[in-house]
């Protein structure tokens, strides 16, 4: 069995074409993404993964932090 996961740097209404990719896949996929402004985005029939932190747009060291913690949070999710 194939399995699919769609990986994100934003909310997910910053993918434009998600939904065009999602309507060819027969049964269910996961989605990994970075929640930068509080907003759930979700559905039931797929396993969604969300990175909750929210940075400021001028904090330059707080950006390279959230990088690097979403960078080790995906490697964990996959991982799994």
């Amino acid at each position: 069995m194939k399995k699919i996961c769609f990986i994100t740097m934003g909310n997910l209404y910053t993918v434009p074409y998600l939904k065009s990719y999602t309507k060819y896949i027969d049964g269910s996929y996961s989605v990994i993404y970075w929640d930068r402004e509080g907003k759930r985005e979700e559905e039931e029939q797929n396993k969604y993964y969300c990175f909750r932190k929210e940075i400021s747009p001028r904090d330059k060291f707080g950006k390279i932090m959230g990088f690097i913690q979403y960078r080790r949070f995906v490697k964990d999710v996959l991982l799994k």
